[in-house]
């Protein structure tokens, strides 16, 4: 928990399931009626400057 905390993740469980949402991100839960999913072209790109992280090779 402290990872995700320094890294600004979230984290969800659900029946002993756990889920990392590995970016910032707002997370939105999604209910019969609710609004429309938001698609990743609205969030607009991003990239692992976006997240502090630079990939190694």
């Amino acid at each position: 928990m402290r990872e995700i905390q320094r890294r600004g993740y979230q984290v969800a469980e659900n029946s002993g399931q756990i889920v990392i949402f590995c970016n910032r991100a707002p997370v939105r839960w999604l209910t019969a009626g609710s609004a429309r999913p938001i698609s990743s072209k609205e969030i607009g790109p991003k990239s692992f400057k976006d997240f502090g992280h630079t990939p190694t090779v």
